[in-house]
């Protein structure tokens, strides 16, 4: 059973693809209360477990906790194992003591730890997998003209939050030559979109911030339109955005964080471009002045066969799967690689 209770156009994609390739190899069903204390769940996969108690009423809210702390302090014979992809260390934005308070119970009763990244931060000391945050598909019916007509210097993608520093990155590009272009495309709320546009409009300068949801269609033209995507998080640890772009086969600009370090080793510096934080022009211009980028770096180690197979040995082991179901997962997986 993973954390999330649907699969919409609007789902993280990562979930979405694991979604697609698990279903064909497993037994895979979306989160249901009922179901996973039925003990008819093996093991219970989390992504983010502060959205197990977050969203809705005051009394929703505290049925949540109730039920997600009565379901952690069952003895483990009882409960299903618990899996959790560490997609970040802690919550970007705070949910308060409460929340906190759940999130170390929580870890203290992960029975296996997946890292999608090789961050020399990751506590191997635990129960864990390595299982590379695996790549993205071109779409192949991009309009081509449109791309050409959409080309920028630098653009910023996903959902826009103050924690990921785009002020800085705003405040930098303001510092560029006129004729350089920025921009800022993703979901915002509508105070954060406005405070972004006041930043924006309070020099001269050519930015430009779209804050809809876009499509897959959209973002990827987006994406192949831009020479550089910049991405100024200063704690940055996982970033699907960056895999995207690299998969598009665009060079990323990240903070040299410790995760962001070994990304450059495995790509190489031409296509991960590290700073220090925070971000200024320099930065950019030093990007800016680097020569254009063409095809698209080696994603070999990021296979979704891989990744799912990996995945499914995570839950067999947990599980302690009759060997012949295991040889059916085995044989399907085979049968998908080929």
């Amino acid at each position: 059973m993973l954390s999330v209770s649907e699969v919409t156009p609007e789902t993280n994609p990562y979930i979405s693809m694991l979604v697609d390739g698990l279903k064909p190899v497993t037994n895979l069903l979306l989160f249901d209360r009922i179901k996973l204390i039925s003990r008819k769940v093996d093991v219970l996969h989390v992504h983010w477990p502060e959205s197990l108690i977050r969203g809705g009423s005051r009394p929703k809210k505290a049925a949540k906790y109730c039920f997600a702390i009565a379901f952690l302090l069952l003895p483990r014979r009882l409960r299903a194992k618990i899996v959790w992809t560490q997609h970040n260390r802690d919550p970007h934005e705070n949910g308060g003591p409460l929340e906190g308070l759940f999130l170390r119970l929580f870890r203290s009763r992960v029975d296996h730890t997946i890292y999608i990244n090789a961050s020399p931060e990751n506590d191997l000391t635990v129960a864990s997998s390595t299982i590379l945050h695996s790549e993205y598909e071109r779409l192949t019916d991009l309009d081509e003209a449109l791309v050409a007509a959409r080309k920028c210097d630098f653009l910023f993608f996903g959902l826009l939050r103050p924690y990921k520093a785009i002020e800085q990155l705003i405040d930098a590009f303001k510092q560029m030559p006129p004729n350089a272009s920025l921009r800022l495309v993703g979901q915002a709320s509508v105070s954060y979109a406005a405070q972004l546009r006041k930043a924006a409009s309070s020099k001269p300068c050519n930015i430009e911030i779209d804050s809809r949801f876009l499509s897959e269609s959209d973002l990827q033209t987006a994406i192949s339109a831009t020479r550089w995507v910049v991405l100024p998080n200063p704690e940055m640890y996982n970033s699907g955005a960056a895999i995207l772009a690299l998969s598009l086969g665009k060079p990323v600009l990240v903070p040299a964080t410790p995760s962001n370090r070994a990304l450059q080793d495995e790509f190489g510096e031409q296509w991960v471009r590290l700073f220090t934080p925070p971000l200024d022009a320099t930065d950019l211009a030093g990007a800016a002045a680097r020569a254009a980028h063409t095809g698209r770096p080696s994603l070999e180690r990021r296979s979704w066969t891989e990744a799912i197979a990996a995945h499914v040995v995570v839950y067999e082991k947990l599980a302690d799967t009759p060997p012949a179901q295991k040889q059916r997962a085995s044989t399907t997986i085979r049968e998908k690689r080929s």
